[in-house]
């Protein structure tokens, strides 16, 4: 999974949770982007963008194998 930003996050947080709220994937924005792994067979996801502590962004998501 690859989260480009159209501006300068830089250091800002990028967590990917499951339907259950745990993180399965994170990582910091460095040049207006963040490449995590996440499983393929996950099902369907939110992606989250933190500055600091607070929550700037989320997008739910499904991955690929998921979505017959």
């Amino acid at each position: 999974l690859i989260v480009k930003t159209p501006e300068d996050m830089e250091g800002s947080t990028v967590r990917v949770a499951d339907r259950s709220g745990a993180t399965i994937a994170e990582g910091k924005i460095r040049k207006k982007a963040c490449d995590l792994s996440v499983p393929l067979d996950a099902g369907h996801l939110i992606c989250k963008l933190y500055r600091g502590r607070y929550l700037i962004d989320a997008s739910s998501f499904q991955t690929l194998r998921t979505k017959r």
